[in-house]
């Protein structure tokens, strides 16, 4: 194909076409080259799964998948679908991604006909789709940016030439593995289509037509360069290349039809100063656009793990680690020897010293950089025309080094604001066409050089470096693409090229429990931890690893040590909510087992009563369990402190400090055995009515205590039937009232008046006793037969009651049952009632 362009050019085959048509989109052209590279390196992926991020993105968020997601939520979340505005927010605002993901799953749920999951080969299928679109693109501009040199340079390689092989560099770039195989990555693809299809309208704005027609395509260039920024933030630079552009190049330079219509005034240098105005304007747009949705442009949540830089303290070592990542990106572009999906903390550790040898790609990146831009002759600037005045061929490829490698890269560069990750090969997805058309034009100056020259063998030295540099990068785009087959393949294939890295340690150990081996687990987990001790998801992992084998094996010791793993990953709030979920879980089953063990609701509810979680209903629910329990096991000291930590959480509590005092100096004699002057402090405490308000666990046990030291004492049975009634238990209450009331009717045993302190006489014991009854009367639904005629009897003997007796004696007269009484009860009727 290279051949056969060189010689059309050569044979001066429609060069006229080929001129003229550079503007227009090029009739006869070979761009379906680069698509079919495409198809054939990248159909195998057609077959992957979700992969990696994917799961995040697509298969957990919920304005792709989720049925209730409105489009304006798209406005609202960020990429992975959280609230955007939230400070745990990426602040990727990329709704236009976004919504092609939810058109996808869409189209994937009709075609495949699921109405649960979704099948990403049409999600893989779309990714190479934009990725050949892209290509495209690529063939274009570079006939356009080629073809500038064209004018000014005789005898060079076509530009048709040039721009295919830029075009096919593109498509089989090694690099483009991952934007392309890892479905997340099309954010990179719909975003590059847009950033070239803006850009080469804006080209075609400077063209010297007329002045409306001009206008309206500079709008409709700073329009698609928004919409490019909304499918990733990286699209925004393109503004940044239409300066460049507009900085390096003339009017008369670049323009690709001349037109004779009058009425255009305005001149070049004053259009070039709209279109500059233009270009800042709508980036002050976007600023304000992301403030408004966002409320802050910079990700803040970004951690060692991913990006190491900013947490060194040493500014020189900051800087040294910024210029390595720099040459590791040039080295990834250029040559792809290691690639992985991963290159976190410390598979790309700190660079302390300046002969450190991996800066040596850093020095060659900056020297590249530093060439083009002493070769466009700054020092020449023209102000009349407002242009650099380097050689023509020096400008277009400084254009392709700044305007389409350098802006592009200046987000990812750690520069200006730290980013969420160091290193990432598809961020060089972008950056990769500049890079690509200027590794075109140099393959073509080494064409030109070998066929001028006048030793043997110039062609076939070509040929072996062209075939050469294809070979290499299409083979290794090929063997790159099966590692994203699936996270499997693509972690392990990560771990050989970053066994340092804690997040691929991790990775590994989590595919290792999908295959059931914990002990492989655990080492990948150790390993983890040790690369990065703050390294919080690994607690959560080693806990879940433990918790299957614990299940599997039917070993309770194994689930009882994965809650404190589970424990410490609280604190992470990435996995914070699984925690909680699987903390949950553990403590149901653990309480099924023991079942008369209050621990694990008492520990339970200390997990609900942290600030992240929240939940103090259900924690008093399971205080007052754990309680019971540790009551009926004979645990004091753990049942106290669990009523306490109950007791004291209630803000609605009206229990006074005095109350309090009073029971722990209770709950400490109860302990002690000394039990001498109980009743001279206990008496008081009851009759003050501490406990009666609001929820008072300490209360229920300083009674419980005490009422089962002196089971003898009616007045502990009355204050135990007060916190039975608390927890609905009548049944219990109805047995403890009639206890109380034969207490209080037993003339042998010598009482005191709770209210007085004083022995109390006999009527006052019938009153108390006749209280007792008449209260188990009321929360029986169907009182025995003995209980109302007992209750009858008493009255009978209180004078204060005696008006109360004609009501009992008729409820006994209306029971069927008690039909042994009917007759007693009759004649007192009688005698008593005036009917």
């Amino acid at each position: 194909l290279w051949a056969s362009q060189v010689r059309a050019e050569d044979e001066g085959e429609d060069e006229d076409g080929a001129r003229e048509g550079e503007g227009r989109g090029l009739v006869r052209d070979r761009s379906d080259h680069s698509v079919a590279a495409n198809f054939a390196l990248y159909s195998s992926v057609i077959q992957a799964g979700f992969t990696f991020d994917d799961r995040f993105a697509i298969e957990e968020n919920p304005d792709v998948v989720g049925n209730a997601a409105g489009l304006l939520d798209l406005f609202k979340h960020d990429f992975w679908g959280q609230d955007i505005a939230s400070p745990d927010s990426h602040k990727s605002f990329r709704p236009l991604t976004v919504a092609a993901y939810r058109m996808q799953a869409y189209v994937s749920r009709k075609i495949f006909q699921s109405q649960v999951g979704i099948n990403p080969a049409i999600f893989h299928l779309c990714s190479i789709v934009f990725h050949s679109l892209v290509s495209v693109q690529v063939y274009f501009l570079g006939i356009a940016l080629f073809g500038i040199i064209q004018k000014k340079v005789e005898h060079t390689v076509s530009p048709r030439a040039k721009a295919l092989l830029a075009a096919v560099l593109f498509s089989v770039l090694p690099v483009h593995s991952e934007a392309v195989a890892g479905i997340v990555g099309q954010a990179e693809t719909i975003c590059c289509f847009l950033f070239l299809l803006s850009f080469q309208i804006y080209a075609k704005s400077m063209s010297q037509i007329e002045a409306f027609q001009s206008m309206l395509l500079l709008i409709t260039s700073l329009s698609l360069a928004l919409l490019s920024s909304f499918a990733k933030e990286t699209g925004i630079t393109v503004l940044g290349a239409m300066v460049a552009f507009d900085l390096l190049f003339t009017n008369s330079e670049v323009r690709i039809e001349i037109s004779n219509k009058k009425g255009n005034t305005i001149t070049p240098v004053r259009w070039k100063m709209i279109r500059i105005a233009g270009a800042l304007c709508t980036f002050a747009i976007y600023v304000l656009i992301r403030k408004a949705v966002a409320g802050d442009h910079l990700v803040r949540i970004y951690r060692q793990l991913e990006n190491p830089i900013p947490f060194h303290s040493l500014a020189f070592t900051r800087a040294l680690t910024t210029i390595f990542i720099h040459g590791k990106y040039a080295q990834l572009l250029s040559f792809p020897f290691r690639m992985s999906a991963d290159w976190s903390y410390a598979c790309t550790d700190y660079v302390e010293s300046l002969l450190d040898m991996r800066l040596l790609s850093a020095a060659l990146l900056y020297t590249a950089l530093f060439s083009a831009a002493v070769c466009m002759k700054p020092w020449k600037f023209r102000w009349r025309e407002f242009v650099f005045g380097g050689p023509m061929h020096s400008r277009v490829v400084a254009f392709m080094m700044f305007g389409l490698f350098l802006a592009p890269f200046l987000p990812a560069s750690n520069l200006f604001f730290y980013v969420g990750t160091a290193i990432g090969e598809r961020l060089l997805y972008l950056p990769s066409i500049g890079y690509c058309l200027i590794l075109s034009d140099l393959l073509a100056c080494i064409h030109t050089y070998t066929t001028s020259t006048k030793r043997g063998g110039g062609q076939l030295i070509f040929a072996v470096l062209l075939f050469g540099t294809l070979a290499f990068y299409s083979i290794r785009t090929y063997t790159r693409n099966k590692a994203w087959m699936n996270n499997q393949t693509l972690f392990f294939s990560a771990l050989s090229v970053c066994p340092n890295s804690a997040k691929v340690q991790l990775q590994n150990a989590i595919l290792q429990l999908q295959r059931l081996d914990q002990e492989a687990a655990m080492a990948h987990l150790d390993e983890a931890q040790r690369i990065l001790p703050t390294y919080c998801e690994a607690d959560y992992w080693r806990g879940k690893a433990l918790e299957d084998k614990g299940i599997f094996t039917s070993d309770d010791r194994l689930l009882i040590d994965s809650l404190d793993h589970f424990r410490k990953a609280l604190d992470c709030k990435w996995v914070h909510a699984k925690s909680v979920e699987h903390l949950n879980k553990l403590y149901k089953n653990l309480s099924r087992v023991e079942k008369k063990n209050g621990r694990w609701f008492e520990e339970w509810s200390t997990v609900l009563l942290r600030e992240d979680v929240n939940n103090k209903t259900q924690a008093h629910k399971y205080l007052d369990q754990a309680v019971n329990l540790y009551m009926a096991s004979g645990q004091g000291e753990d049942a106290w402190r669990a009523a306490t930590l109950s007791d004291g959480l209630d803000d609605s509590s009206t229990v006074g400090k005095p109350c309090s005092e009073m029971q722990e100096y209770l709950h400490s004699l109860a302990s002690s055995g000394d039990h001498s002057d109980v009743k001279e402090h206990l008496y008081p405490y009851l009759r003050d009515g501490c406990g009666k308000q609001g929820p008072a666990l300490r209360h229920k046990l300083v009674v419980h205590l005490f009422q089962g030291l002196n089971p003898s004492d009616p007045w502990l049975h009355n204050a135990w039937v007060e916190v039975l009634l608390k927890s609905n238990r009548s049944i219990e209450s109805i047995n403890h009232l009639q206890a109380a009331a034969n207490l209080f009717l037993d003339r042998e045993k010598e009482l005191e008046s709770l209210h007085t302190m004083q022995t109390m006489g006999e009527m006052e014991r019938k009153s108390e006793a006749l209280l007792c009854l008449d209260k188990a009367c009321e929360l029986s639904a169907d009182p025995p037969c003995e209980l109302l005629y007992y209750s009858l009897q008493l009255a009978l003997q209180v004078p204060s009651a005696n008006s109360h007796a004609l009501s009992k004696a008729m409820a006994i007269r209306d029971k069927a049952e008690c039909t042994e009484h009917h007759g007693e009860v009759a004649q007192f009727i009688l005698e008593h009632s005036d009917d």
